[in-house]
């Protein structure tokens, strides 16, 4: 009867270090699975206040503003050229929350991460009221394929996916929408026929 308790003793033992293990393993599991979900939110605006954006980057460089329905776009120097408001409505989406997995705090050397006299894009957004907001895109990180990103003058750096680099990777010419170019061109055919029937 004696051995059957130390028997028992020793089997609610076992089952109490095994049951310490398994919660204590799902506990680590758990912190881990949290870690990884991690987000930041590395910049937020409304974008419906967004009155311009000039934006300087590899490709080249552009400037688009709202026109006077509030809801299309211009280009200020090309008032003749009609803006692809699908692209320019892609970079607004982006703006309006940018989420990063990745962020530095405190960072003293900015330019170690591309953000030295000539950062990889620059991005001057002007607001209805006047003030105006500066985002840089820094230098690719190729083990993580992110690109480093900044507001302003901020001592925090966050990473921002490549699909955020090539949407505002762009020059004018490819900003100018497609439709526009295609009617422009059925009807220098028009005006050729005229000035020939004038001759």
């Amino acid at each position: 009867m004696k051995r059957q308790k130390i028997q028992l003793i020793v089997l609610l033992i076992i089952c109490g270090v095994a049951l310490a293990a398994y919660f204590g393993f799902k506990h680590y599991n758990d912190k881990q699975e949290a870690a990884e979900d991690t987000t930041y939110t590395a910049y937020t605006v409304d974008t419906s206040q967004i009155q311009q954006i000039d934006c300087h980057n590899e490709a080249g460089s552009f400037t688009v503003a709202r026109g006077d329905d509030d809801d299309s776009w211009v280009f200020q120097d090309h008032p003749d050229e009609t803006v692809d408001t699908s692209q320019v409505e892609s970079m607004l989406n982006l703006l309006s929350e940018i989420k990063s997995d990745n962020e530095v705090t405190n960072v003293t050397s900015p330019e170690d991460y591309g953000f030295g006299d000539d950062p990889t894009i620059i991005i001057e957004l002007t607001m209805k009221d006047g003030s105006k907001e500066t985002l840089y895109v820094g230098s690719k990180n190729p083990t993580i394929s992110a690109y480093y990103f900044r507001v302003g003058d901020s001592d925090t750096i966050y990473t921002v996916n490549t699909s955020f680099y090539s949407t505002f990777n762009l020059d004018h010419p490819s900003l100018v929408s497609t439709d526009s170019t295609s009617s422009s061109s059925t009807e220098q055919p028009t005006e050729a026929v005229s000035s020939s029937s004038a001759s």
